[in-house]
């Protein structure tokens, strides 16, 4: 099978990622107008991220895992499932108290060495515990970037009833007597750089010790018990003969992380709502980064949407009841809404987890109505909406986090995403479109039309196999699109191609190259997968052995 280029798509398809002002078409994707070296330490912190520690190399005795990737999983720097365990005492007064002596309120639960001695429990007195599920990492150099005064400003104008808190933290790497920062990192705004909140990180989850946080949390705050448990000097990531620094690294991958994706970029009619009923009062959606010339190029300057304040407010009954730093025990952040539709689940401890988004987000609503929350108007406001404003609310929320051309939400662009027969990006082709078009989710360049451009932007996203089975030196989408072939039955393949079962490159055969595409490009695809041959709905180790099956010329 030959692949190349044709001369419409080779202007953009020789970019890895899209120009400025373009949505990211994946997630994480670096920001865009990085220099070669900033991209190089993007790359670079993209490894270290993915490391995973041993023993040997420092991890623990105790953890909650041994890679930041495996917390932010979904996808890569983004939210995750696992659940965290904050504990404390609960007076009478519903006052919280750490149980310092006993450990800090975070539990480590897995212990990684040897010796019974070295693991932690939740110590008997505890009666108040709290879970938390891991926070995406996308925007965070943006975030970083946002000018103290702006979100100053922002409280300043939120009415009394509503009014979020600063919370004012001495980051780590300050000396003493520095000025306190505004936390902007963690559920509860406790860090306020990516580099306090990623040394901490390392320690509390991983016990990993770095040159900023020189020590991981003793089990159960015993530090004999430490040095008992734990032999690996610290820190245990340094700066080595090769000026390699594993903090700096992580911290890199996540300053330098594009925002989620969107798609539609913008005006859909749910945000005007969403603005109506106080939702943006909190959830402030635009923000324009410090112009500073001690910023990268990449982060200065720029307009960014998170839907955050990045305030405390409180929650009532639907906050964590811990208290952490000065942020009171039903203070939480407001979490930024971008990234939305790709989270696999929302609130602090995940409880909205339900399979389809809308009830996702519907969940989420509804616990902003808690008793005590801040937010009770707004839920309010939101049940008195006409079906279709709340349809048109919860489409726009959805999009936060979706990417461009995946009209069934699955993160993976192929080929169902182009043989929709309601919405797909052939049936779209050459249409004009309004933002709240289904097709709208194919408009890459916002210009109203599906046009050419958004073809070029389709073959960057597309993340199954580019092939070419009549070997005429273009994509086979593009002959689809362009008109060079036809395609009557509809599969997103050219007619005159000779394929069977099991052919994935349309190559005329079954081998070696297609079990590969299966295992790296297929794997885990659930719609209009070529890989999915015993038609299960999804492509696993039942295919590879149907696809063995199949070995052979067509």
């Amino acid at each position: 099978m030959k692949m190349m280029l044709s001369p419409a798509c080779l202007s953009i398809c020789l970019a890895s990622t899209p120009g400025e002002g373009l949505q990211p078409l994946r997630f994480p994707e670096p920001l865009a107008s990085l220099s070669l070296v900033e991209q190089d330490r993007f790359d670079f912190g993209r490894l270290q991220y993915i490391r995973q520690f041993d023993v040997a190399s420092g991890l623990g005795p105790t953890v909650n895992n041994d890679s930041c990737g495996l917390c932010h999983a979904h996808p890569l720097g983004g939210w995750g499932m696992q659940r965290v365990t904050r504990f404390g005492f609960m007076d009478e007064m519903g006052e919280f108290m750490p149980l310092d002596p006993l450990g800090d309120t975070l539990w480590q639960h897995v212990l990684v060495v040897d010796g019974e001695d070295c693991a932690e429990e939740i110590p008997a007195e505890v009666n108040h515990s709290a879970r938390r599920i891991t926070l995406g990492s996308g925007g965070f150099g943006l975030i970083e970037a946002i000018p103290s005064e702006q979100i100053l400003k922002v409280q300043s104008t939120q009415t009394p009833g509503i009014q979020g808190i600063v919370h004012w933290v001495d980051s780590i790497e300050d000396s003493h007597g520095s000025p306190p920062r505004i936390g902007r990192f963690g559920w509860k705004a406790q860090e306020a750089t990516i580099l306090a909140f990623s040394a901490k990180a390392a320690s509390d989850e991983m016990g990993i010790t770095t040159w900023l946080v020189q020590q991981e949390p003793p089990p159960n705050g015993d530090v004999d018990q430490l040095l008992q448990c734990d032999d690996v000097p610290d820190p245990e990531t340094g700066i080595d003969v090769e000026g390699f620094d594993y903090l700096s690294a992580i911290t890199d991958f996540q300053r330098f992380m594009a925002p989620p994706p969107r798609a539609p970029a913008s005006g859909m009619r749910g945000e005007l709502i969403m603005d109506q009923i106080g939702c943006s009062s909190c959830h402030v959606p635009a923000f324009t980064t410090s112009v500073s010339q001690d910023l990268e190029e990449a982060l200065r300057g720029k307009m960014i949407q998170p839907y955050s304040d990045f305030l405390l407010h409180d929650m009532g009954a639907a906050g964590d009841g811990i208290e952490e730093g000065e942020a009171q025990e039903w203070w939480m952040k407001t979490t930024p809404l971008w990234g939305l539709a790709a989270q696999p689940a929302s609130w602090h401890d995940g409880r909205c987890s339900e399979e389809e988004i809308h009830d996702r987000l519907l969940c989420a609503i509804t616990q902003h109505g808690a008793s005590g929350s801040q937010a009770v108007a707004s839920v309010e406001a939101f049940e008195s909406l006409s079906p279709d404003s709340r349809n048109d609310l919860l489409n726009f929320l959805a999009s936060l986090g979706r990417r461009p051309f995946d009209v069934d939400r699955d993160a993976h662009i192929g080929r169902y995403d182009f043989t929709s027969p309601s919405d797909g990006f052939s049936t779209c082709y050459g249409k004009p479109v309004a933002p709240d078009d289904p097709c709208a989710i194919h408009d890459h360049d916002s210009d109203g039309m599906i046009g050419i451009a958004d073809l070029n932007s389709l073959a960057l996203a597309w993340d199954d196999l580019k092939t070419d089975c009549n070997e005429n030196g273009q994509w086979d989408i593009e002959d689809l699109i362009l008109g060079s072939s036809p395609d009557v039955d509809g599969n997103g393949i050219p007619d005159e191609c000779t394929i069977c079962p099991g052919d994935l490159d349309l190559d005329g055969k079954v081998d070696v190259d297609d079990l590969l595409v299966l295992i790296s490009i297929e794997w885990g695809c659930s719609s209009g997968c070529l890989g999915d041959l015993d038609s299960s709905g999804s492509v696993d180790a039942v295919d590879v052995l149907y696809l063995i099956a199949l070995w052979g010329s067509c």
